[in-house]
């Protein structure tokens, strides 16, 4: 016996040692359609998460999937977060692997986080199977880096089938993996999904059309990269000829020779280098990013600057093909070359030289934990006999506010046939739980036929007016010679 009272409910999230208590607010479902919820808390390790950090919550959804408490898609798996005072926002997630005992469900952070501090202001909602809206889920919101203005191409790799590798940036430059017979595979990266040149294939890449946007006076290209071994020279990116014809050529790659990553750029006669100061290790997880044009070139690991050339060219004269997991330093022939053995993740593109890579420089990820979430809840029942010339009808309400302000409890018949308007019949602040049990006499609002089905209806309600919990009973009105 429930249902809502509002077409869109509010929720509210209890106090923690993390975070204080936090306001209703509207939201893009129905709360109160909901069988469960979780509040999530999202702690630190030894490194401060910046705003928009992608974090992960593993669940097992097999089980609430067999017994048809979960939808397949996870369609009514739904993120939201609240500061106090401030309205409750629904969060992009992005989920892999439903139906395992291994699924991931990420989001981005939605405040700063210290060196092992936590934030409990997260909570999950989850067993409505009957959901018929999509929850927000765009990648770009999700994971790093993200989309803005000076982004000319950006690969999340969550694609996980298939030889195209979406562009997120929505202009359209996407890559081509292959060679059919051998593509790269897709994998787990740095945060959600990544491709995997290595392992079970060889010599293969992805290939990025040229386009008149992609030939830039001055960029960034960063990438997620880990090679699964440090044996022969290969190459990640890659936009590159054989000689120097125009200039512009650029080809990002480990070096087995110096044990370094490494980043050449051309002019139209000439080689440029930049080079990071240590020795890089397999089966680890390294953001590189390379920055060229009039401040020089810079190369920058995990946030930090390595390396830095004078030279101010860019590659705006280069129309080769972008290459990602191979080079392209002998292009026409062969067109690939020194094919990575290895990993990509969070690849962008941009038009400006940038410098600050807050995401890159978390080494310690955050660990986040799940606990039941107790919200508040009204539970109405209605019983007894009424006639339609006069009668009682008795009701029974139990209500819990487990959270640290005052709500109150409203009871009143909200539709009927003959009913003129809403009935209040009770009204009470509560602090905690309370039960009630109350007669109503039918005076003068009586329907004009009888039999007939009342709705009455039991919420709670916040000191903003929005309804955190409700349920709805249901009275038959009969005629007073069947008593």
């Amino acid at each position: 016996m429930s249902a809502s009272l509002s077409s869109t409910l509010p929720f509210v999230l209890l106090a923690s040692a993390c975070s204080g208590s936090l306001a209703g607010a509207q939201l893009g479902f129905d709360p109160a359609d909901y069988s469960s919820a979780l509040t999530l808390t999202v702690t630190a390790g030894g490194d401060p998460i910046p705003l928009a950090f992608p974090v992960m919550l593993p669940l097992d959804s097999t089980r609430p999937i067999d017994r048809g408490e979960l939808s397949e898609d996870g369609r009514d798996l739904r993120l939201v977060f609240h500061v106090a005072g401030e309205e409750a926002i629904e969060l992009d997630r992005f989920l892999r692997h439903m139906n395992t005992d291994s699924t991931e469900i990420w989001f981005p952070t939605q405040a700063p986080i210290s060196p092992l501090a936590c934030d409990a202001r997260y909570l999950l909602y989850y067993g409505n199977p009957d959901e018929s809206s999509e929850a927000p889920s765009d990648p770009n919101d999700v994971f790093v880096p993200h989309m803005d203005d000076h982004t000319v191409a950006l690969f999340h790799y969550e694609n996980g089938e298939g030889l195209i590798v979406t562009d997120h940036s929505g202009k359209g430059h996407h890559a081509a993996a292959g060679p059919e017979h051998s593509p790269p595979s897709w994998s787990h990266g740095r945060f959600g999904g990544g491709m995997d040149f290595g392992h079970r294939s060889i010599n293969n890449y992805a290939d990025i059309p040229d386009a008149p946007d992609l030939r830039l006076a001055e960029g960034t290209y960063e990438t997620w990269v880990l090679t699964n071994t440090l044996g022969p020279t290969q190459g990640f990116m890659s936009k590159d000829h054989v000689g120097f014809t125009t200039g512009g050529h650029m080809t990002m790659s480990w070096d087995s020779g110096l044990d370094k990553l490494r980043v050449r750029l051309q002019s139209g006669s000439q080689h440029y280098y930049v080079y990071n100061t240590c020795e890089a290790i397999p089966d680890k997880w390294y953001h590189v990013a390379f920055t060229f044009g009039p401040a020089g070139m810079h190369l920058y690991i995990d946030n930090e600057l390595q390396d830095w050339n004078a030279y101010t060219g860019g590659m705006e004269t280069n129309d080769n093909t972008l290459a990602l997991g191979a080079a392209t330093s002998h292009s026409p022939s062969p067109p690939h070359d020194l094919f990575m053995d290895g990993l990509l993740d969070g690849t962008r593109i941009s038009n400006v030289q940038r410098d600050f890579f807050p995401y890159a420089g978390v080494r310690d990820d955050p660990l986040v934990t799940a606990e039941p979430a107790d919200l508040p809840k009204v539970l109405l029942e209605c019983c007894g006999l009424v006639a339609c010339e006069g009668g009682t009808f008795v009701y029974r309400v139990h209500a819990d506010n487990p959270t640290d302000r005052e709500l109150e409890l409203k009871v009143r018949i909200i539709t009927g046939p003959g009913i003129p308007g809403p009935i209040d019949l009770f009204s009470s602040p509560i602090e905690s739980v309370l039960d009630i049990e109350r007669e109503y006499r039918f005076t003068n609002d009586l329907p004009n036929e009888c039999p007939v089905v009342v709705k009455i209806g039991a919420g709670l309600i916040d000191e903003y007016g929005d309804i955190v919990a409700s349920d709805i009973g249901r009275i038959e009105l009969i005629p007073a010679e069947t008593q």
